[in-house]
């Protein structure tokens, strides 16, 4: 995706900025850090926007941006000051793409915030947070992943 950016058939639309940013945002006990993907700046409007690029399976099923791929903006948008974002799903397979804008909404993005204090002073405390994706059909397929979801299974019975 980043040779499309830097393309020459962009350069009057386009102007790439960055990509693989890393960006920290200090608390009193703990520090969330990441790394944004991409930074474009569009010519017409001198606006930066930070474009958040994830590949799918079949892009066809993508028909509205993914609550986490959100919240992940949402984050990356408050860290950064960035308030425009743009989720960008590119098909594995014919590299079709799809892209939905996301405004900067700071009620959701305090609350990711207060998210990530609860989850850290659980973790202090050695109790584990609620089984959230285990709680819907749609996200439970996550736990395959975990590398705490046999203690998860466990603290369950």
């Amino acid at each position: 995706m980043m040779e499309v950016f830097k393309s020459e058939k962009n350069i009057n639309t386009i102007k790439f900025l960055e990509t693989e940013i890393p960006f920290k945002m200090n608390f009193e006990n703990f520090v969330i850090s990441g790394r944004l993907d991409d930074v474009v700046i569009a010519k017409e409007n001198d606006k930066k926007i930070i474009i958040e690029i994830k590949t799918v399976k079949d892009v066809r099923n993508a028909v509205k941006p993914n609550k986490n791929h959100i919240m992940q903006l949402q984050l990356y948008m408050h860290a950064t000051g960035i308030h425009d974002g743009v989720i960008l799903y590119v098909d594995r397979t014919n590299l079709k793409t799809k892209a939905f804008e996301i405004s900067y909404d700071e009620e959701h993005s305090l609350d990711i915030l207060n998210r990530f204090k609860t989850l850290h002073k659980l973790l202090v405390n050695d109790v584990l947070p609620i089984d959230e994706f285990k709680q819907s059909k749609d996200t439970i397929w996550m736990c395959n992943m975990c590398e705490y979801r046999s203690k998860c299974d466990r603290n369950e019975k």
